[in-house]
């Protein structure tokens, strides 16, 4: 009984959990439409599908600060390793350019993700200082198509339990995957073993009594 009370009182809690959940998923509406990158201090992952024009996020810094953000592709053939990055800050007269990564000498080491059990090709990093101001980070290939995955900051994205577990079923569809691949996460099967085990200790305990 107390187990069915501990259950009872996670799923009452899991709508309030689910209510800061922020999508992974983006796709801007035109080629004018730009991104929210969200709070630089913070850490952020985004899924996105180049279609015929760039992606653009923006973002502000208000004190200096160090900044880590990484560019990967779904590792599967028909994906072209030419996908790349281009950080520049917002001036009074036009932009300044920061840094920007290059498709042509990015390792596109395959690595792969224990949250959403795939792999993805690493397409480079910018690591760095930035000072206080606007910045604006396009994610752009020389034909614009295809799909990738966005990662600013070095900690893990902090959207909790139920959160990565919406994330895991988003990132699943958005790939085109068959959701059963979910179950090769450790967030459904770790879970699955725990209850699998806790029933069968409440059913041999309950055999046990019911002999004596």
């Amino acid at each position: 009984m107390n187990l069915l009370r501990y259950v009872l009182v996670l799923f009452l809690l899991l709508p309030s959990a689910a209510l800061a959940y922020v999508s992974p998923l983006v796709q801007p509406e035109n080629q004018q439409a730009v991104l929210s990158l969200g709070d630089a201090v913070a850490s952020h992952e985004y899924f996105g599908r180049l279609d015929d024009y760039p992606h653009t996020y923006t973002f502000e810094v208000h004190n200096e600060q160090q900044y880590s953000v990484r560019i990967a592709l779904p590792d599967e053939p028909h994906y072209t390793n030419d996908v790349s990055l281009i950080l520049v800050r917002a001036e009074k007269r036009g932009v300044t350019e920061v840094a920007r990564t290059d498709a042509k000498t990015a390792s596109w080491e395959s690595e792969r993700s224990v949250l959403y059990a795939e792999r993805f090709r690493n397409g480079g990093s910018l690591e760095g200082t930035l000072a206080p101001g606007r910045y604006i980070l396009e994610v752009s290939s020389p034909n614009n198509d295809g799909k990738y995955r966005l990662y600013w900051g070095t900690e893990s994205v902090g959207r909790g339990y139920i959160g990565n577990l919406r994330a895991l079923f988003e990132v699943k569809g958005f790939l085109g995957h068959s959701k059963f691949g979910v179950l090769f996460s450790p967030l459904i099967y770790v879970p699955l073993v725990v209850l699998m085990t806790l029933a069968s200790l409440w059913y041999y305990k309950r055999r046990s009594r019911a002999a004596l």
